[in-house]
């Protein structure tokens, strides 16, 4: 039988299946004929001139297919992470190109299987020069799902090039994953052409639009769960009300948790790169994570370029800077996420077992002081080796360990492809599985972590809110922990960005929001990037209370304001005081005797 919390999650996944707003995707060309004028540089049926072989991990075959409008297609499949590169098939340009002429890429492709984080399969095509550097020419990042799309892509060429000079490639090699294209076809047309006139595909999604009716719902879950009335009374020496005052609120830091994962190495780096990192990041957040150096493997030195002291003194830069610290991660239970010397116990469940509770009772002891999170447990479905071995329930004493160890740290499981996907997947289903089996065991689950990282092509808001509904069935806090997007369009970036974080805001059950990296929030320079901007400008902005306002004649004012902390200054002729305030839920009036 489903413990209770396991039911409620999959009435509530049966009400989404019914009610959920799809996806636009991949907004189709319809009728789209090149004009007579272009030239085929790249026909579907020339296939088998991309070869039937792909570098390094994984290989490539011609495969028969039910296509929309073709019968065969490339298969390419990834056995493993690595470069896109190292699975990879192409084929030269045999025609000699001129500048300012026009390329136009027709290609369809869909998602066999993939493990890549959004639930999508991912690849590059690209018409690349053939010699090095190999600029791309033409390019596209591209995610897929399960159903066929058809994508173009135009560019247009800043020079000559000559035969065999520019290669059309397919490269894959990035997760494991199996992928097919069909219906590809390249064509080159004449200077004169109108690049804009041409088809480019722009994904997209439902809810996108700026009167989407989702948005007003969101700003009144918003006005009720982030917001309250900030009062502050002002009374004078003699205890009387003081009218005229003037107060001045600004939010120095919110109560919802705004994060991002960093390298400890470079935060601590003597350079303008470190410098930056050190000025924006508690410009831009209230919270982080080391991208890496709290995993078992740099703690225990199996990567050289980690030390628990700097790590160390990483944490306490963030202690400093008023960072509130996620830990990641206590236990990644496979062999290729664990060090090396835990193999040798491979046949001996105990000492796996005592190997793994030492190291939670090490470094959670050693880390006490500067983390408030931990995640306990990564990825458990697709990383099962030492459950495998030493039994299910070790999940449920890890938690209790670390319990024992850290009585006032939260507590996370952490997964993948939970938010990100466009229908309901297996992903879902087993984090909720092993959540209720956690729960049920007494294993001390305090947060879930869903990690956030995101395709080219992505989901409506209002079905990102109905998994959020779904999920809260369980009654734990949802912290998203990994959050990316592998398209490299930048306008979808920022839209889905702003979209998304307002329904996570907006969201009851929802605790805090945690970039995988800077680089997703700006740029080498430290300038905003568009995912950046609609970031600051949803944080630092329309989310960020500052007024000013003068008391009535009762000695009051009151302003609606965003949870958090805040710096008050309250003046009246030649007097003034500064003070601090946290804004809660139901909060009583600030009272002010000014001097």
């Amino acid at each position: 039988m489903p413990t209770p919390a396991l039911a409620r999650f999959r009435f509530h996944r049966l009400s989404v299946i019914l009610a959920a707003t799809l996806s636009i995707g991949a907004l189709p060309c319809p009728g789209f004929t090149p004009p007579a004028d272009a030239e085929l540089l790249f026909a579907p049926d020339d296939l088998p001139r991309l070869g039937e072989g792909a570098r390094r991990h994984g290989h490539a075959t011609q495969v028969a297919v039910e296509g929309p409008d073709f019968e065969y297609a490339v298969r390419l499949t990834t056995e493993r992470h690595g470069y896109q590169w190292d699975v990879e098939v192409g084929a030269n340009l045999d025609q000699s190109l001129r500048r300012g002429q026009v390329l136009l890429l027709r290609f369809t492709a869909r998602m066999l299987e993939t493990r890549h984080e959004s639930g999508q399969g991912i690849f590059t095509i690209s018409v690349a020069e053939t010699t090095p550097p190999h600029q791309a020419r033409l390019s596209r990042l591209t995610t897929v799902g399960a159903d066929w799309e058809e994508f173009w892509v135009r560019a247009q060429l800043p020079r000559d090039f000559d035969a065999n000079s520019l290669r059309l490639k397919i490269s894959a090699g990035q997760v494991p994953q199996t992928i097919e294209l069909g219906g590809i076809a390249l064509w080159a047309l004449p200077s004169q052409t109108n690049l804009e006139a041409l088809p480019q595909t722009r994904t997209s999604y439902a809810g996108r639009e700026a009167d989407a009716s989702w948005r007003a719902e969101a700003v009144r879950r918003i006005e009720a769960v982030r917001m309250a009335p900030l009062v502050v009374e002002v009374i004078g020496r003699d205890g009387r009300p003081l009218p005229g005052a003037v107060v001045h609120a600004v939010l120095e830091r919110h109560a919802f948790d705004f994060g991002t994962a960093v390298s400890v190495r470079e935060l601590l780096e003597d350079s303008e790169r470190g410098a930056m990192i050190r000025r924006r990041l508690p410009e831009l957040f209230n919270a982080a994570t080391f991208f890496n150096a709290l995993k078992w493997q740099a703690w225990a030195g199996d990567w050289g370029g980690f030390s628990q002291e700097t790590t160390l003194e990483g944490l306490r830069w963030m202690q400093r800077h008023g960072l509130d610290f996620r830990g990641h991660v206590l236990v990644w239970p496979s062999w290729h996420n664990s060090p090396r010397f835990l193999r040798d116990h491979e046949h001996d469940p105990a000492a796996l077992q005592r190997l793994i509770l030492a190291h939670i009772d090490e470094i959670t002891s050693a880390t006490a002081p500067y983390v408030s999170e931990w995640d306990v447990i990564n990825e458990p479905r697709d990383n099962r080796a030492l459950m495998d071995i030493c039994g299910r329930e070790v999940m449920i004493e890890w938690f209790q360990r670390a319990r024992h160890r850290l009585p006032d740290t939260r507590l996370a499981l952490n997964d993948y492809a939970i938010l990100t996907t466009l229908a309901d997947g297996p992903t879902q289903e087993a984090f909720a599985e092993t959540a209720a089996f956690l729960i049920e065991g007494g294993a001390p689950l305090d947060v879930f972590g869903f990690q956030g990282h995101f395709g080219g092509t992505v989901p409506p808001p209002e079905r990102v809110l109905a998994v959020l509904d779904r999920f809260a069935a369980f009654e734990r806090p949802i912290r998203i922990t990994e959050f990316t997007m592998s398209t490299n369009d930048q306008e979808l970036r920022h839209d889905f960005t702003r979209d998304f974080l307002t329904v996570l805001y907006s969201h009851p059950s929802v605790i805090g929001f945690q970039m995988w990296g800077l680089r997703q929030a700006i740029d080498d320079n430290g300038a905003l990037t568009p995912l950046g901007r609609a970031y600051s400008d949803l944080v630092h902005g329309e989310w960020k209370t500052q007024f000013a306002a003068r008391t009535d004649a009762a000695g009051r004012t009151e302003h609606p304001a965003h949870l958090g902390r805040y710096r008050i200054t309250i003046t009246h002729g030649n007097r003034k005081l500064e003070l601090p305030f946290e804004l809660k839920p139901a909060q009583p009036p600030l009272l002010v005797t000014l001097p």
